[in-house]
């Protein structure tokens, strides 16, 4: 088990952008007939009204494991996806975002 891996939110945004310069969907236009990804949703377009910079949203998932039966020890990696990648590249594994607490006490 690898503990000591650490890199910034920072960075990791920063490799995502780079890695996506051409696919994010920084302008997108939301669907007026039918809700099809987080964008197109109400609050999501208030907020984009009332933002005079451009800016991205995050996707928050997080899930516990106990590390063994035996142990008290558990992981709950925090994960966070930018929303306004496109839905296909969305999730895959090199645009996902890797939080966590900087002090380790363990």
């Amino acid at each position: 088990l690898q503990s000591d891996f650490a890199l910034s939110i920072q960075q990791q945004i920063k490799r995502i952008f780079t890695t996506n310069k051409n696919l994010l969907n920084i302008l997108n236009r939301p669907h007026d007939e039918y809700l099809e990804d987080v964008f197109d949703g109400e609050i999501y377009q208030k907020i984009k009204s009332n933002e005079k910079e451009k800016f991205f949203t995050f996707l928050l998932n997080t899930d516990g494991v106990q590390v063994c039966s035996k142990s008290d020890l558990s992981i709950w990696p925090i994960i966070l996806v930018l929303n306004e990648l496109p839905l296909n590249i969305r999730f895959n594994f090199d645009n996902i975002i890797i939080a966590g607490n900087k002090n380790k006490n363990f």
